[in-house]
């Protein structure tokens, strides 16, 4: 009976150890396939990054990665200036491109453009043909008088003062004060831009400042005080008539 115990006890011994045996030799043949597969893994990588000269990985240090981002650091804030920048004038350029804007520059520059043509029609081939570009700049109320006077007192520059036989540009019988005076006491202008913006400044205090917006309330201009000293009713009613015609046609 003993001995039979002990074959039994040796024989399960044997069974273990051969578990033991088989379970190292399994794990030995596994840990040795993994690492043959990394092994022929790494040969691999390393042929194809000589294949296609790919750089090795390169370690950089702390230092050297702040060195790099500070450029970056730099654009960003730039780039960030630039955008608020840009927002900025986008938002200026939109209010100036905006509808209302744009319609009323295209109104004020379509107002210019016929009062500078309708000028233009009466006074080309006149002796005040170089007027036209100064005339047209001036309020249209302004620039109505200008040229319906003219048409009256000189009948366009035709009959105009002189000084020394130079025309003294004065179409409009203006009698202000200067060291170079005309014939008949009239004023004489350096230039025909002179004479506009000299002679636009009064008829601008008389016909907006005083209200004096039609011919008849601008007799003042013939008439001064009274109209009894320059020909009566009658004369200063002819001198309305004449100067209506076109100052009717450029400002109405």
């Amino acid at each position: 009976m003993k001995l039979y115990s002990l074959i039994k006890s040796k024989r399960l011994i044997k069974s273990q150890n051969l578990k033991i045996y088989l379970f190292i030799g399994a794990t030995v043949i596994i840990l040795g396939g993994f690492f043959y597969s990394r092994i022929t893994l790494a040969k691999s990588s390393s042929q194809t990054n000589k294949s296609t000269n790919a750089p090795s990985p390169v370690i950089t240090s702390n230092d050297e990665i702040t060195k790099k981002l500070q450029p970056i650091s730099s654009i960003s804030s730039t780039t960030v200036q630039s955008t608020s920048i840009s927002k900025f004038n986008l938002s200026k350029l939109k209010k100036e491109l905006s509808i209302d804007s744009l319609t009323t520059k295209m109104n004020a520059s379509q107002k210019n453009n016929s009062l500078k043509n309708n000028i233009a029609n009466i006074l080309i081939g006149t002796p005040m043909e170089n007027m036209i570009e100064p005339i047209s700049k001036q309020d249209k109320l302004v620039a109505a008088f200008l040229v319906g006077i003219a048409l009256k007192e000189s009948g366009f520059g035709k009959h105009a003062p002189v000084l020394n036989g130079q025309d003294c540009y004065n179409y409009w019988g203006y009698r202000g004060k200067r060291k170079k005076m005309g014939t008949g006491g009239h004023t004489c202008f350096n230039s025909p831009e002179d004479a506009v913006a000299t002679v636009g400044k009064r008829l601008h205090t008389l016909a907006i400042k005083q209200n004096k917006n039609t011919p008849r309330k601008m007799l003042v201009w013939k008439c001064g005080s009274s109209c009894n000293n320059t020909g009566g009713m009658a004369a200063a009613n002819k001198w309305v008539k004449d100067v209506s015609i076109y100052f009717d046609k450029i400002y109405y």
